[in-house]
């Protein structure tokens, strides 16, 4: 199922044709349900807009946040002996997404995109009045946030990132593999990016029809951008396994998120192994990266 998330319906008050403009501006990261625990973020061909909340989101309790999460991202509940103790999700997202901010006229570029989805720039939401950091890279305790819930419990953190360039250094790319165990999230997944040559969308902010905070791109040159994510449990046993293909897309990323509270959920995830390949007219970029190599065997 197709769920498109629509941030903003103006044209009609404004009598403006969207159509007319469409070549202007950058169209709307679309979610694309599975099955239930699985999503794909469509920032393909320029759909680089993010659905993100401006502002944190509140909920009252844990199972508010779960049952958000399992209507709006088609989340699956986590569960512990027959009581739900948090939710779980398979996403992919092929294409590079960025939320507008206004205040700065400068992009946010996604990383995490189940992250962004729920918690936007500030990287944490709040349940029961207190705030919980989601963000891969922590949040920062200045801004608002709690200084007690800023840093998450390490539980197991690892990232594996490696950049390939071609003989002249005009090409460039970037392969990663994270696998991050938290007090109440865990994150495990894989990204190919280029970052230099072959296909660019260049993309910078600039303000729809006058006033609405919006991405503008232009795109320039090709490639096709390939990775494979392989996800493991404890015993080296492959539970998710995906090759992802990006053609003149700017990355393709594979993984899997879990959010919970009072419980670790089951070690099943503790291995994440990359292969990524950029190829372009006249370059190939390749590689590989590991977070917990020894629970993840090779292809």
């Amino acid at each position: 199922m197709r769920k498109t998330m629509v941030l903003f319906a103006v044209s009609g008050l404004l009598g403006i044709n969207p159509a007319a403009m469409a070549a202007e501006f950058d169209g709307e990261t679309e979610l694309v349900f599975g099955e239930p625990g699985q999503v794909t973020f469509d920032a393909t061909e320029l759909k680089t807009v993010f659905p993100a909340p401006e502002k944190p989101l509140e909920f009252d309790t844990w199972h508010d946040f779960y049952a958000f999460s399992e209507e709006h991202l088609n989340a699956a509940p986590l569960m512990r002996e027959g009581s739900q103790i948090g939710i779980e999700l398979a996403f992919e997202m092929i294409g590079q997404g960025y939320i507008p901010d206004e205040k700065t006229e400068t992009l946010f570029a996604v990383g995490n995109p189940v992250t962004a989805f729920l918690s936007g720039k500030a990287g944490y939401i709040i349940v029961g009045g207190q705030q919980f950091c989601l963000a891969e890279d922590d949040c920062e305790a200045g801004a608002g946030l709690a200084a007690m819930m800023a840093t998450p419990m390490a539980l197991f953190d690892e990232i594996d990132t490696q950049v390939a360039c071609d003989g002249e250094q005009e090409n460039c790319a970037e392969f990663q593999s994270v696998n991050l165990h938290r007090s109440w999230r865990h994150i495990a997944r894989g990204s190919t990016t280029q970052t230099r040559g072959g296909y660019q969308a260049n993309s910078r902010f600039c303000w729809r029809f006058g006033f609405i905070p919006w991405a503008c791109s232009e795109p320039t040159g090709e490639h096709e951008l390939e990775s494979r994510v392989r996800l493991c449990d404890g015993t080296g046993l492959a539970i998710f396994d995906r090759p992802l293909w990006g053609q003149n897309e700017p990355r393709v990323q594979f993984g899997f998120a879990a959010y919970f509270f009072g419980f670790e959920p089951a070690e099943r995830l503790v291995g994440t192994w990359s292969s990524h390949e950029s190829r372009g007219t006249t370059f190939t970029l390749d590689g590989v990266t590991s977070a917990g190599t020894q629970w993840c065997a090779p292809f």
